[in-house]
């Protein structure tokens, strides 16, 4: 037991070290890697890394080292969710390893305490009870991402719907193009509006077309409406298009698309509740037929079970 317990104190140490030395190896940044950060939607080299919005301060580099030493996992596929989240790697990375140091440690104060009381816990046990909890809490931040960045997508759809109609709504008034597509991005609060103004200004600053930017951002998002919106002002400006009537009837298609969509969402929760009403339904009808049968199998047995009469104790007619 002693020599089991220590060949797994022993490898788990030393996988902690070759993560650890593999993590704070020196790691070049290629110039294609470092154009693609720079050109992303929103970056620019005045920005600067987000010091201020990493939880965890110093060790949240180190964490994002330390995941990207596993290797493990497509990491692309990561950061393009982390985008939509509008979160760091170096965030999501202290998170995991959060988890994996409470996971790894709390079994182990509870044998501590148990030691201290006078029990005799089995440590083979809470040893691997606790790596089994550490890899539980550095798996577990993965896995709502998929659902967290479908919302997040949903919300930016109705978001961008709002925006649409603003900029109808601008030009039905006489304002030009890109005075509409501004006044309708500076007009609103929230994620949405924010990504959107980030990526006219950057237009404006680059001297590049907006149609480009909302073209990249849709892309970065995941976010197909967008990228329909940057072809709709692409032909706009390329081939002079009927700049009002060719964005109502996207608004228009966009509102009967989200309409469409809140509609599925709603049947969706609807199928999802028959299940547990239907269990409800099952546990009362079990609750009130037992306690019928009970009763009526009771009331038969108590009729039947009396006490046993003597016919020949009986005494005689006058």
């Amino acid at each position: 037991m002693t020599g089991l317990l220590a060949a797994l104190l022993g490898s788990g140490f030393g996988l902690g070290l070759l993560i650890i030395v593999r993590a704070f190896r020196d790691q070049r940044t290629s110039l294609a890697a470092l154009s693609r950060t720079l050109g992303a939607t929103g970056t620019s080299i005045s920005d600067g890394p987000q010091v201020g919005s990493n939880a965890g301060g110093r060790a949240s580099p180190w964490a994002a080292r330390m995941m990207r030493s596993f290797g493990l996992g497509d990491m692309e596929l990561l950061e393009s969710r982390l985008r939509v989240l509008d979160k760091t790697m170096e965030q999501h990375a202290f998170e995991k390893l959060l988890a994996a140091v409470a996971g790894l440690f709390l079994p182990m104060v509870l044998a501590v305490m148990l030691l201290a009381m006078g029990f005799r816990p089995p440590l083979l046990l809470f040893v691997l009870v606790s790596l089994a909890l550490a890899v539980g809490g550095f798996l577990y931040p993965d896995l709502p991402l998929a659902d967290l960045v479908e919302q997040r997508r949903r919300s930016f759809r109705h978001s961008l719907g709002a925006y649409l109609e603003l900029v109808c709504v601008m030009l039905a008034g006489g304002a030009g193009t890109q005075t509409a597509l501004t006044a309708a991005a500076e007009s609103g609060d929230g994620w949405t509006f924010v990504e959107l103004r980030r990526a006219i200004n950057r237009a404006a600053a680059t001297n590049r077309p907006v149609h480009e930017l909302f073209e990249e951002l849709g892309r970065d998002l995941g976010v197909l409406e967008l990228r329909d919106l940057a072809s709709s002002l692409a032909l706009v400006g390329g081939h002079g298009a009927r700049v009002k009537e060719s964005l109502i009837a996207k608004s228009e298609a966009m509102r009967h698309s989200l309409s469409a969509d809140l509609e599925a969402m709603a049947e969706a929760r609807t199928e999802k509740m028959i299940i547990p009403v239907a269990i409800m339904t099952v546990g009362l009808t079990l609750f009130v037929g037992f306690g019928a049968l009970q009763a009526i199998t009771g009331g038969a047995a108590s009729v039947g079970s009396g006490p046993a009469v003597d016919l020949d104790e009986l005494p005689p007619r006058p």
